[in-house]
């Protein structure tokens, strides 16, 4: 059994270096999701680049994407791209307990702007 004797000042040094290398690294695979409105939009939430088979998706809650079945629009954001991309395509959805939602994400769109995003893949 490993026995740890850092006191709470070193810890709380080490947790938030910790936590901010690891909201740096997780960048690049987040989203931010807004509901189209024109001529702005508004913060619906987040989600994750997730890639299955040939497939590109973003992972997030079901009340997120639920704003699409009553005919909104969602738009999507990649990592150091100033753009917003509209969210075609049927998605799938899990509703309470799981809350979760899986929206297509043009494989045209993703290769053919420049931004630094990059998809959680199966195989890690």
């Amino acid at each position: 059994m490993t026995t740890y004797t850092s006191s709470e000042e070193e810890w709380s040094a080490v947790a938030t270096d910790i936590t901010a290398k690891m909201t740096d690294f997780l960048k690049q695979y987040r989203t931010p999701l807004f509901r189209d409105l024109g001529a702005h939009a508004a913060g619906e939430g987040t989600g994750s680049y997730l890639e299955l088979g040939s497939g590109l998706f973003v992972l997030t809650n079901e009340h997120v994407a639920a704003c699409r079945e009553t005919g909104g629009r969602l738009v999507h954001k990649f990592h150091d791209c100033d753009d917003f991309f509209l969210v075609a395509g049927n998605h799938a959805s899990q509703p309470l307990p799981f809350d979760l939602s899986i929206i297509p994400v043009s494989r045209e769109m993703w290769e053919q702007h420049s931004h630094n995003s990059k998809a959680i893949s199966v195989s890690q």
